[in-house]
């Protein structure tokens, strides 16, 4: 077993606090201008995974009745925005193919969602009452999160979209949690679980998610919408 799958809730926030501030000391040569180099990136990413994994634990182990309620919240949220990013991309391209029958032009669309927040702004997160449970640095962990070059945790461009409408909703318990067995998890939620280094907890903090769209003609000139 590894020091950080302990059952002893001590232990893991004694760990936990432990690889939250390796996280910070590898980030802190580095401002929003200024992105870690691969080494540091590397360590970095390392931290966050063990991070997310003691979370999950923790989130295994201790899930209230508001943090389930919580998550059903979140899930169902996201369920509707995936739904809302195949019918957005559907109605983009459509409009893109008369342009292109028009002019005879080529473009390419990118239709994704990802997680939304601001740093300086207020409140930016969903302040919940087992916070100080786990001991989290929550802010910072999360901007390191959305800083590593990931993009977002679904996204479809063209033929992709069948088969992103057909997994709105993975498997039964894709996270092996018991409390979560009888919970039809969205597909994004686990995206943003597996694909980059979100733990749970943190996925239940994030208040906004918002749909991007880009579009680009084949010499890479780009349009961004934001839904």
């Amino acid at each position: 077993m590894n020091r950080y799958e302990e059952e002893d809730f001590d232990v893991l926030r004694k760990y936990l606090r432990r690889y939250e501030r390796d996280v910070i000391f590898y980030s802190k040569p580095f401002d929003d201008s200024h992105c870690p180099d691969a080494w540091g990136e590397s360590k970095i990413e390392d931290r966050l995974n063990i991070r997310a994994d003691i979370l999950n634990k923790m989130f295994a182990l201790h899930a209230t009745k508001a943090e389930l309620k919580r998550f059903n919240e979140v899930n169902n949220r996201l369920m509707q925005l995936t739904e809302q990013l195949c019918r957005c991309h559907c109605e983009l391209q459509g409009k893109v193919n008369l342009i292109h029958r028009a002019d005879g032009d080529s473009f390419k669309i990118r239709t994704d969602i990802c997680p939304y927040w601001e740093i300086n702004e207020a409140p930016g997160l969903e302040e919940l009452k087992e916070d100080s449970f786990y001991d989290s640095k929550w802010k910072e962990m999360i901007w390191c999160v959305m800083g590593l070059q990931y993009g977002s945790g679904l996204f479809c461009e063209g033929a992709n979209i069948p088969k992103i409408t057909y997994n709105v909703v993975v498997r039964k318990s894709p996270f092996d949690i018991p409390i979560l067995k009888n919970v039809n998890v969205c597909s994004l939620f686990y995206a943003l679980c597996t694909e980059r280094k979100y733990s749970i907890p943190d996925v239940l903090r994030i208040k906004d998610y918002k749909i991007k769209q880009d579009i680009s003609d084949w010499g890479n000139d780009e349009i961004q919408i934001t839904i």
